[in-house]
């Protein structure tokens, strides 16, 4: 009888280890794939990632295209569905492009997080936006205005004219620009830099050099941003022209400085990182599957909600100026 009471304990024991992620076999795999690697803040996001990730006792896999095009993140993306991972968090270089791809991932069982964009409903399980894109038009197009005194020529620097969270925002800037209060200024045109650091200075110093009463550049990605206030800075335009946009702290606090960007927003990367590895982790462990109202925690970033189209929002930002840089400049 305690022979056999001590098999039956014993057989419990093994079943209930069996059932961890990690127990005596691989732990889960999930990908982060930016749309470019190499970039700052996509490092910084996956710090996030690792944060998260070692409570979980999952592997991260880190790896994304080098010219950020949407034929390189489509092979990463199969190589990871041949790997088997278990999940693919990815920044889309091209939505439409990629939406092929992503269903063949979705259909062979692993989880699917479009992260930062939200056109691809059907092929991803949850879309985490970082902001909802109306409320980052506003930030963006009231920076602006504030530091020109909403009179005068301004242009927009992006990344890729794909990339559905960039054309997202500049829709919500393009509505808040209908407002009177922004009557007296111009937008002469929207650059694209594709978020390769030479390829945007060179599209800032090209706004330079074709709109000579330019006032003012906004570019609502961390590429674009660094690279129009290195080009005001050498092109000596420093108070003639001002840039503001989305920034990392480390990377404009010298611009801050200098009075080339007064002003700039963002988000932790690192908190981004976190809350989409928790995501990710709701979603493999069953608590979520992407429909509205679905509720879950994010560790230390607190509770959320999953709205329609299976999208949840990040929502928090914050600015900084030479007010707070010094507090911000070596953190992020």
């Amino acid at each position: 009888m305690k022979r056999r009471l001590f098999l039956i304990l014993a057989l419990v024991c093994c079943l209930a280890i069996l059932g961890s992620s990690t127990a005596f076999g691989a732990p889960k795999k999930v990908a982060w794939v930016p749309s470019v690697i190499g970039i700052p803040f996509f490092a910084l996001e996956s710090e996030g990632f690792k944060e998260a990730f070692k409570d979980f006792g999952y592997d991260l896999i880190y790896l994304g295209p080098e010219k950020g095009t949407p034929e390189e993140e489509t092979e990463i993306i199969n190589n990871l569905i041949i790997q088997k991972v278990d999940g693919i968090d990815l920044v889309p270089t091209d939505p439409e492009a990629l939406n092929t791809i992503c269903k063949k991932a979705k259909d062979a069982g692993i989880k699917m997080i479009e992260n930062g964009s939200r056109n691809m409903k059907g092929n991803v399980n949850i879309s985490t936006i970082i902001f909802p894109p109306d409320d980052v038009g506003k930030i963006l197009m009231d920076m602006g205005g504030n530091l020109i005194k909403f009179q005068g020529e301004f242009a927009i620097l992006s990344a890729a004219a794909t990339s559905t969270g960039q054309n997202d925002w500049i829709a919500g800037m393009k509505k808040e620009f209908a407002d009177s209060k922004y009557s007296k200024m111009k937008w002469v045109t929207t650059a694209y830099g594709d978020d390769l650091r030479e390829k945007s200075y060179n599209e800032a110093v090209g706004l330079l050099r074709s709109y000579p009463n330019l006032k003012l550049i906004i570019s609502p990605t961390t590429v674009g941003i660094a690279a129009a206030a290195a080009a005001v800075t050498d092109a000596g335009a420093v108070g003639k022209v001002l840039v503001t946009g989305l920034g990392l702290p480390s990377e404009m606090a010298a611009y801050i400085k200098n009075g080339a960007c007064p002003v700039a927003a963002l988000w932790s990367p690192i908190d981004l990182g976190y809350f989409n590895a928790y995501v990710m982790h709701n979603l493999l462990t069953g608590q979520i599957t992407g429909k509205a109202g679905e509720k879950f925690k994010a560790g230390r970033l607190g509770n959320y909600t999953i709205a329609e189209d299976g999208i949840v929002f990040f929502q928090r930002i914050f600015k900084f100026d030479k007010s707070n840089i010094a507090d911000w400049e070596n953190r992020l």
